[in-house]
């Protein structure tokens, strides 16, 4: 296997205190695909997916996709999305053969790993070469493909074969693309370190791990603050007050990735967590301010409730509550960094919740599957750059 390395080695400011060092991860471009694949046609005709071979994996669905009419297939060279409607969730199937190295990851390889997120649940493997992960969104808290992971695991059980290229993959190699020139989003920033989570909220991942270094920040405009929806100032076990609380839009940011919910996050101490982290806008107006794309890449999913970038990093970005009937986007749009995606709203399903966005990373770890990864740090050096 051939390692390319794109990531370079970047630092970030603690606070206004220290510099400390923050590694970064590598993509890997080869990821132990097996040599003697041939590829094949799918095996039941089906215009849907006349691009199939485009992709250089072997692509699979779970079997019953192709019943559905609301099948859709986003295929890369080296990454791709399928998914349906059902009923009232969306369920997706990503793959992909681009991975990153993560020296701290425990994981054992080769096993299925499967979470519950809110009104979500996925479930992923590697299998002969290539990282495969089930998701499914639902609108409501009951519907049972999302109280548990047996849905989701049932269909990574089902997945079929339906084709895939052979051809070599486009090289790649050196050190990342140089950010655009920016303006820092607002020069009294301050930020508490890595892991410092709220009062009595958990106990966060204190690694200043870069996994995303080239993105851009994901709202628009500052200032923007990164903290708790749940244990901040209104929030379900915060201090009293309301959602709009003047001390709610103000720094510092706090990490909240591990902050305490039943979700599994393996990168958190305590093995659950919160997966992405919440980000308020520059005040609490409704659809008043865009959620843009942090890099390069493809609408690969638009789910009940979120919209999955897939970057041509491989890293997938999910972005959570914008207002779903006024997206600027579709699935399969490609996407240029700091394209407008859509406004940040408490789009939820009927739920009450503040208006902000809650923003995940999650990257193929090399031979274990796709993974949460804590994006404080990359998010930190995105808004120090500016837009």
């Amino acid at each position: 296997m051939k390692a390319a390395v794109i990531f370079a080695a970047s630092s970030i400011l603690c606070g206004s205190v220290a510099a400390q060092e923050a590694v970064t991860t590598r993509r890997i471009v080869d990821v132990q695909f097996p040599s003697d694949y041939t590829g094949a046609a799918a095996p039941v005709p089906d215009y849907r997916l006349d691009q199939v071979n485009g992709t250089l994996m072997q692509v699979k669905i779970p079997r019953n996709f192709l019943d559905f009419r609301t099948f859709r297939f986003v295929g890369e060279e080296l990454s791709y999305t399928a998914s349906i409607r059902m009923n009232s969730a969306k369920v997706s199937i990503t793959g992909t053969r681009i991975a990153t190295d993560a020296a701290d990851d425990t994981t054992p390889e080769g096993a299925v790993q499967s979470s519950i997120g809110e009104r979500s649940a996925s479930a992923s493997k590697v299998e002969n070469g290539g990282a495969y992960e089930v998701t499914v969104e639902c609108v409501t808290e009951t519907d049972p493909k999302c109280t548990d992971d047996i849905f989701v695991i049932g269909q990574l059980a089902e997945l079929l074969f339906v084709g895939g290229g052979t051809g070599q993959p486009t090289p790649i190699s050196g050190s990342a693309a140089p950010l655009p020139p920016g303006t820092p989003f607002d020069k009294d920033f301050k930020f508490d370190p890595p892991g410092k989570l709220a009062p009595n909220s958990g106990i966060g991942v204190t690694s200043t791990t870069i996994y995303a270094p080239s993105i851009r920040f994901p709202v628009e405009k500052g200032p923007a603050y990164l903290n708790s929806q749940v244990y901040g100032i209104g929030g379900t076990f915060g201090p009293r007050g309301g959602w709009t609380d003047t001390r709610n839009y103000a720094y510092p940011w706090r990490d909240n990735f591990c902050e305490k919910r039943s979700r599994k996050t393996p990168a958190c101490p305590s093995g659950t967590g919160h997966q992405g982290v919440d980000i308020r806008p520059a005040d609490h107006r409704d659809v008043a301010h865009w959620a843009v794309a942090v890099e390069d890449g493809r609408v690969s999913n638009i789910g009940v409730y979120s919209v999955t970038i897939l970057g041509a990093s491989g890293t997938q970005y999910r972005y959570l509550h914008m207002k779903m009937n006024r997206l600027a986007v579709k699935q399969g749009d490609k996407v240029k960094w700091g394209q407008e995606l859509g406004l940040i709203s408490h789009d939820f399903g009927g739920t009450p919740t503040p208006v902000h966005l809650h923003f995940e990373m999650l990257q193929n770890v090399n031979g274990k599957g796709f993974k949460h990864v804590p994006p404080y740090s990359s998010l930190v050096r995105a808004y120090q750059q500016g837009a």
